[in-house]
């Protein structure tokens, strides 16, 4: 068996049959938005052309007409979180746009995407571009899952210092979102990470799409001092300052020297198996 083998073997096991994979058929039998645009490209490396398409098709089911992609989609069970969410059918949030990616990753591998796929992409990365756009020139995010980041520390300073003070918070920011309507931000929550923000520019350049400025706001947001760039929020939550990982994502679109160095340096990233953080 070799790791390929073992591979195909998992992403097998938890194909569901509407037509994506899930991480636990049992704890979490829905479609995630950016997972799904993951699995698409692994299905494309294992040589399964068919369900490479299949997932990635299946990501913009429940798009909206403005270009809005909800980061679940309930399909297996509608009304499962209905209560929550506030809605059927569909979370009212969304996650990164990393299915433009799937999309080139596919066509490298030889796999024809249909033309409205690449439409419905587009959409959903010009939507961030128009109607999440924050002062700092960022992309804003209505609560901290629509990084797909879901426990990072860089969020730590808006919650409490306890993990369930912070549930409590992440639902009642939920709750904001609900009001306002899907998609929309809601209240008391002013962040724009430059992680979503480096992979919406990033995105809108594999579609050929005019980024307007994104990719210079995140070059905008390097510290020196701190060796990440920082997030953008109010004068009193401006989040980031503790090195994480996904603070590196900058990289896709702003390749500075400092920032790989510290990928490659044990007091910041570096570790045996790869980063760490």
């Amino acid at each position: 068996m070799t790791l390929g083998d073992d591979v195909a073997a998992v992403m097998r096991a938890h194909w569901q049959p509407e037509g994506y994979t899930v991480p636990n058929a049992t704890v979490y039998p829905y479609a995630w938005l950016w997972d799904s645009c993951f699995h698409a490209v692994i299905w494309a490396a294992l040589g399964d052309a068919d369900r490479a398409v299949t997932e990635l098709v299946h990501v913009f089911r429940t798009q909206e007409p403005d270009g809005f992609v909800p980061h679940v989609d309930y399909e297996r069970d509608p009304d499962a979180l209905r209560s929550f969410w506030g809605r059927s059918g569909s979370s009212t949030i969304t996650q990164p746009p990393v299915h433009a990616h799937a999309i080139a990753a596919l066509r490298r591998a030889g796999i024809a995407v249909p033309d409205w796929v690449v439409e419905r992409s587009m959409a959903h990365v010009a939507w961030f571009l128009r109607a999440r756009r924050h002062p700092s020139g960022l992309v804003a995010i209505a609560h901290p899952w629509e990084t797909g980041c879901d426990d990072s520390p860089r969020f730590d300073h808006w919650g409490a210092a306890d993990r369930p003070g912070w549930r409590a918070l992440k639902g009642d920011l939920v709750a904001g979102v609900r009001r306002s309507g899907a998609g929309r931000l809601g209240e008391g929550f002013d962040c724009a990470p430059v992680s979503l923000s480096a992979i919406v520019a990033w995105s809108a350049r594999l579609l050929g799409l005019d980024d307007g400025g994104l990719a210079e706001a995140v070059a905008s947001r390097w510290d020196a001092d701190a060796a990440t760039w920082v997030d953008a929020g109010t004068a009193e939550h401006d989040s980031g300052r503790t090195r994480t990982l996904e603070g590196m994502l900058g990289l896709l679109v702003d390749p500075r020297a400092a920032a790989l160095a510290a990928l490659d340096d044990p007091a910041a990233y570096a570790s045996a198996f790869g980063p760490r953080g």
